[in-house]
């Protein structure tokens, strides 16, 4: 069980959590849940330690227990350069290293001139180190990894490849691929969808509904949610959680009465406070006591009215174009791209006119994001053609905001951005949930919820008509993903976007389709048939 008690926590002034208690009992399957900068990824640090409260502890009953971590951030994942696939893999178990201790033992068991005490204590030593072997697994293990990087579609993945040559939604497949094999007693899982499509979700639900330990997730697909948790809790970004029963669903509708009865509570009150506010108008300086005990009422009121009326903040956006380009506004001719000895982009062809929505689709390590980045003049091809049309503005957008400075703050990053007041900057920070001095935040202090938020605010300010877009909605919480998707609706430039969410390309009215690395470039319905 995990028991945490009066947790308080600060970043510079503002409050994460103040006072907050729960316990997560074992066998639990738990989602954390909130809008994006409200604590979640930071709870989990506390939870395993990494980051200290100022008050209050996190006590967990078994301090024995195995933990398999995903954290959001590839950098976070601690993969090793030197490791292949394989070797890291079975490394979740610890199983690499007890290949190699077996193996060193058996080699100084060859030696046939030590004495018999020695041979007797290498051969208790082998005997130990294979049992614990055989309990992790043992020589069946290997295939329970192969089923697992199947799974998660990572069929056709070189065993022997060290992980660090790979793509960035490889390794994120490979560090989730890890954890569900290495079979923890607490697993704890902060994003793990982001690079996956929905076939392979659904593929991960399963094998979630099985696991028999406990699990605490943090993900933005409310289906996932629905199919493999049993308690939730809530942050509600004013510092407290609030535990619920059940699934997603069973949350959402829980909430949504609460949201009813607060509306009816505030609405109650405002009445009260408006006969209060017309007596002390009607009777003050005549009814001295009387009016002072309704203004000490008022003032009670209107405490109380500030606590239920509670509603949050939502994303506020559109993407404004500042210019009309021509018809033509991007032909790609046999681009090709090579990284050593990996093929990535092999003679990529296409046309996009203005207005169209394109997705570029394929498997992790199929090239989509090196293909963007060669578009948005970021890496140069090696060989092939690309020809930008008059008047066209690129906007990218990197799937880890890798191009905003993470030393600076958010009005800073604008403010380059832009022409416009300062006065404007803060109202448009505003709009994307930086009120008041959060404008001055650092932005390597924020969450990846935030600095998505503020990259799609830089985009805005900048007027793009040609938006280049590297899985936008990752890290996104669901109202602001649901948001950006109408704004894209209406937005009346040219996208070029990589995507998961087949949901959320339907949405924004994405028809044409590259295939890579087949190459393949038309109609949605033409590709797929």
């Amino acid at each position: 069980m995990i028991k945490a008690e009066n947790i308080h926590y600060s970043i510079g002034t503002r409050v994460i959590f103040d006072d907050v208690s729960f316990n997560i009992n074992k066998g639990n399957k738990v989602a954390l849940v909130g809008a994006n900068g409200t604590g979640k990824s930071t709870l989990i640090r506390i939870i395993l330690g990494q980051i200290i409260p100022s008050q209050g502890k996190v006590s967990h009953v078994s301090k024995s227990q195995q933990i398999g971590y995903m954290p959001q951030q590839i950098a976070d994942l601690g993969i090793l350069p030197h490791k292949s696939v394989t070797d890291f893999m079975l490394s979740g178990r610890g199983l690499d290293e007890l290949k190699i201790k077996l193996s060193d033992t058996l080699l100084e068991m060859e030696n046939q001139e030590l004495p018999e005490k020695e041979m007797m204590n290498l051969a208790h030593k082998y005997s130990e180190s294979f049992d614990l072997f055989m309990g992790k697994g043992g020589y069946g293990a290997e295939n329970e990894m192969l089923e697992v990087l199947i799974g998660l579609g990572l069929s056709e993945i070189d065993l022997d490849q060290i992980v660090s040559t790979m793509s960035g939604g490889q390794k994120t497949k490979l560090a989730l691929a890890r954890v569900l094999f290495s079979k923890p007693d607490l697993m704890i899982l902060d994003e793990p969808t982001n690079h996956l499509d929905e076939e392979t979700i659904t593929w991960v639900a399963e094998y979630l509904k099985e696991f028999r330990g406990t699990l605490i997730i943090i993900s933005h697909t409310p289906s996932l949610l629905d199919e493999i948790i049993n308690r939730l809790i809530y942050l509600d970004g004013d510092g407290q959680v609030l535990t619920y029963k059940g699934n997603f669903s069973d949350f959402l509708l829980k909430k949504g009465q609460e949201e009813i009865a607060q509306e009816k509570l505030h609405k109650k009150q405002s009445v009260e406070a408006e006969k209060l506010q017309a007596f002390i108008d009607r009777w003050r300086g005549r009814k001295v006591s009387q009016v002072h005990d309704r203004e000490k009422k008022l003032d009670r009121l209107k405490a109380n009215m500030a606590k239920t009326n509670n509603k949050k903040s939502e994303l506020s956006l559109s993407f404004p174009v500042s210019k009309e380009p021509v018809k033509q506004v991007l032909v790609v001719d046999n681009v090709s791209k090579s990284f050593n000895d990996n093929h990535v982009l092999k003679n990529v062809s296409l046309q996009i006119t203005r207005g169209e929505r394109v997705a570029i689709l394929g498997s992790n390590g199929a090239g989509k994001t090196t293909f963007l980045k060669i578009i948005a003049g970021l890496v140069r091809p090696d060989s092939g053609l690309i020809e930008i049309g008059q008047n066209v503005d690129l906007g990218y957008y990197a799937q880890e905001q890798e191009i905003l400075d993470l030393e600076k703050n958010p009005l800073e990053e604008l403010m380059l951005a832009t022409a416009r007041p300062q006065s404007q900057v803060r109202s448009i920070l505003a709009h994307f949930l930086f009120p008041g001095d959060r404008v001055y935040t650092k932005i390597k202090s924020l969450s990846l919820g935030e600095k998505s938020r503020l990259a799609l605010a830089k985009l805005v300010v900048e007027g793009h008509n040609f938006l280049l877009l590297d899985e936008p909605t990752n890290h996104l919480d669901v109202t602001s993903r649901e948001q950006v998707k109408l704004a894209l609706k209406k937005y009346t430039g040219t996208i070029l976007i990589i995507s998961h969410d087949q949901e959320f390309l339907d949405g924004i009215g994405v028809e044409k389709v590259l295939l890579l690395p087949e190459n393949k470039f038309g109609f949605l319905d033409q590709i797929k048939s």
